[in-house]
């Protein structure tokens, strides 16, 4: 996550232990929404935990290491609802 002009370490909710060092650490709370960039690959529309909505931010997926299990979890979200639109 940027914030102004620096880079903040993004944490994973389902990792314990994370120990990182002095930079600050927000924590995804949810992926909401991807999109895709002409030249970057994937962004993603991140709520993070403990902000409003209206905090959310888009992130390229390289920005997002930390939160894997959160961007897994909105895959298999959107595969469950394309799934059940299918079967509609």
């Amino acid at each position: 996550m940027y914030q102004g002009d620096k880079e903040a370490e993004v944490l994973d909710p389902s990792s314990e232990g994370n120990d990182i060092d002095d930079g600050e650490q927000f924590e995804v709370e949810d992926i909401v929404r991807r999109r895709g960039t002409k030249d970057k690959g994937f962004e993603y529309l991140v709520k993070w935990k403990g902000f409003d909505e209206s905090e959310n931010t888009w992130e390229l997926e390289s920005n997002l290491e930390g939160a894997m299990e959160a961007i897994e979890t909105y895959k298999i979200r959107m595969r469950e609802r394309k799934k059940g639109r299918e079967s509609a």
